[in-house]
């Protein structure tokens, strides 16, 4: 079952049009077995790289094939803030932003919108 932060950050940044193929996408990806991470982290991952582009989605999707682990990182990558993996909900994932960043400044560009 798809968690419901991912379903509501897949029903904030995708368009209406778009919703119903990152739906059949996400469920595909909870049917398989997955090596490494949860279906849920792969999902946030994906929800995070892709920014409401479903084409971009879909680049993420075809690295997703080659190794989830390389979706994982990239999104690590790209929120700058390692150590959470996309395992804890989106909600969430902005306390833990602020317990890493506590010492210094935020990053003025937090994603979490």
């Amino acid at each position: 079952m798809i968690a419901i932060d991912i379903k509501k950050k897949k029903k904030k940044d995708f368009k209406e049009e778009d919703r119903y193929v990152v739906e059949i996408i996400f469920r595909g990806i909870y049917s398989k077995e997955t090596k490494y991470y949860t279906r849920d982290q792969i999902c946030r991952s994906i929800l995070f790289l892709a920014g409401g582009d479903i084409n971009n989605l879909i680049s993420f999707l075809k690295m997703l094939k080659v190794d989830s682990r390389d979706v994982i990182d990239a999104a690590e990558l790209k929120a700058g803030c390692p150590g959470h993996y996309f395992a804890i909900p989106f909600p969430e994932i902005e306390s833990f932003i602020e317990k890493v960043y506590r010492e210094e400044e935020p990053p003025s560009d937090l994603w979490l919108d």
